[in-house]
């Protein structure tokens, strides 16, 4: 009698669980075009492992750096945290930044880690990535973005693109540094009045 019972809730349990995920829609599928199809893992500033599809759902403005850069990577960085201080609020709150290391042998999650604290980057808006080189290599020639090997300095030569992405990860554009702040805004602002 007592196992009777027990098959007998184990069963509605189990047709309860089964209900619940039929009652959860699935959320649609990316589009053909999205970054975010790169299935490959990541690795954010505090060691959690994420894919790119994982950053879905808000506009996100993307740049490639390293760490170690003492030329082009300040200089973008600036701009990105420029930018943002010139964020109305209502724009502010709906927009993420990506920053994708491009060296992801010497920038370990601890390296981005204190990257971020000596940036002041804050959590809320600011995503820092690393990834295996194959993985970089394949996000930077999706976006556009050209590196060499480390020179006998330690510095890589490579290109500054700022990216914006919509919310499902289409790349809506795409610029060598920001020299138009209210043209870049005026993006974000059309970005976030698509519909999602």
């Amino acid at each position: 009698m007592h196992d009777s019972k027990f098959r007998f809730l184990s069963l509605i349990l189990i047709l309860g669980g089964i209900h619940a995920l039929e009652a959860k829609p699935l959320p649609p599928s990316l589009p053909d075009s999205s970054l975010y199809q790169v299935d490959s893992r990541w690795q954010d500033d505090e060691g959690k492992t994420l894919r790119l599809s994982g950053l879905r759902g808000q506009v996100r403005v993307v740049s490639l750096f390293y760490t170690g850069c003492d030329n082009l990577c300040p200089m973008i960085l600036g701009q990105l945290k420029s930018l943002e201080a010139a964020m109305p609020a209502d724009i502010k709150d709906k927009v993420g930044f990506v920053l994708i290391t491009m060296d992801s042998k010497n920038d370990s999650s601890g390296a981005l880690r204190a990257y971020r604290k000596k940036s002041n980057l804050t959590h809320d808006h600011w995503v820092l990535l690393r990834g295996a080189a194959d993985d970089t290599r394949e996000v930077a020639e999706l976006l556009g973005v050209h590196y060499t090997p480390k020179d006998a300095k330690g510095q890589m030569g490579h290109t500054g693109v700022i990216a914006i992405l919509d919310r499902d990860g289409r790349i809506l554009a795409r610029v060598s540094g920001i020299t138009d702040q209210k043209a870049f805004l005026a993006e974000l602002a059309r970005a976030l009045s698509a519909k999602p």
